[in-house]
């Protein structure tokens, strides 16, 4: 049997069992794409028109379309930090107020040669802050709502660095009870 290669996960799997694909190239070529199962291809098509909303999303916060770079590769930043597009998309949406007033009230910090990127490090700078307090609501309302499994929620320990002790209080006995 003929075995070929998963274009996501890059698994080796039968031919006859992946999911088969036809991609017309942008010569016009066709080119066959194979995946694991439908599921994966239809979540990663999802994750692309995420991702191309976030754009959208941003341009239209801006009034313009952004041809700087910047803004795809701090979508990508955001991403590989384990964030999904949907997420940072509906992020970016219910911050959409908060973001446009920083816009106006920073209009003046932002001309000159560099006014875009320091208005897209801005906007992202903001995105970063809610994104973390925004995954921390939507996984409070999920476990509220019970749609949650109990085996999915994890909770980390964070060590506690104790209070540096001064030379009096070393020879005191210490302060911090040692």
């Amino acid at each position: 049997m003929a075995t070929v290669t998963c274009k996501i996960c890059k698994n080796k799997i039968d031919k006859e069992n992946a999911y088969h694909r036809v991609h017309i190239t942008s010569g016009g070529n066709k080119q066959n794409e194979y995946y694991c199962s439908e599921s994966e291809y239809l979540k990663r098509e999802e994750e692309k028109r995420f991702y191309k909303e976030c754009q959208y999303l941003l341009d239209t916060l801006f009034n313009e379309t952004i041809v700087d770079n910047t803004r795809n590769k701090k979508l990508s930043e955001l991403h590989k930090a384990g964030y999904s597009y949907e997420m940072i998309y509906n992020c970016i949406d219910d911050n959409r107020a908060k973001i446009e007033n920083a816009l106006v009230i920073k209009r003046d910090d932002f001309d000159g040669k560099n006014g875009m990127y320091m208005k897209l490090a801005y906007v992202f700078g903001i995105i970063k802050n809610e994104i973390s307090k925004y995954e921390h609501e939507t996984i409070d309302k999920k476990i509220n709502s019970d749609t949650l499994d109990p085996s999915e929620v994890y909770h980390t320990t964070r060590k506690v660095k104790q209070e540096k002790r001064s030379l009096i209080d070393i020879i005191k006995g210490g302060s911090n009870g040692k």
